[in-house]
């Protein structure tokens, strides 16, 4: 970037040898500074990053291509060979979309250290947990211990709590109301339930 102004536009064929130079260079400086094998990895990460999300977009432009393909003959035109030529035509699209977003994300990344990286995420993870209103809202009695929800020891309830039992047997929805209304349960008491 900072070379740019040392550019000389003079014809389209020197500037674009120009433009090439640059950028190689630029490239060249970045794999010193992070290293060969380093800057090696990085390109294969990339390249598959960038062809696997291409080609399903590729692959859904061709089902919606498909499924629009059979209009074309209404206008006397061949599906066949229409569906062939913008298929081509948008396969070439993705291969030079692909080099494109390589080369762009190749420079635009930046590597940070493997501990800065976990230590700030485990950190804002731990900090959103400990504020989040629904997590006191669900269990007041849970301390959260790195993320996850762990029982609170000593103080708090009785650890051998016993289910809680019904004293009156169990009340069916269209079984009469206990209430003696003379109604079903689900029409009187239960409406509400």
């Amino acid at each position: 970037a900072g070379r740019v102004s040392d550019i000389r536009f003079t014809d389209r064929d020197t500037l674009i040898v120009n433009l090439v130079d640059t950028i190689l260079e630029e490239y060249k400086k970045r794999e010193e500074e992070i290293g060969s094998e380093t800057m090696r990895n990085m390109e294969r990460y990339v390249l598959l990053y960038v062809v696997d999300g291409k080609w399903k977009d590729h692959l859904y432009s061709m089902d919606n291509l498909r499924e629009g393909i059979g209009l074309r003959s209404y206008g006397q035109r061949n599906p066949i060979q229409e569906y062939q030529n913008e298929g081509f035509a948008i396969f070439r699209a993705m291969l030079a979309s692909i080099w494109e977003d390589t080369v762009k994300y190749l420079f635009r990344f930046k590597l940070q250290p493997i501990g800065q990286k976990n230590n700030q995420q485990t950190q804002t993870n731990q900090d959103r947990i400990k504020e989040s209103p629904r997590a006191r809202e669900i269990n007041p009695e849970r301390e959260q211990v790195s993320g996850r929800a762990v029982p609170k020891r000593g103080g708090g309830h009785n650890a051998n709590k016993q289910p809680i039992k019904r004293n009156s047997p169990k009340v069916g929805r269209n079984d009469p109301c206990p209430c003696g209304s003379g109604k079903k349960y689900k029409q009187c008491c239960g409406a509400n339930k």
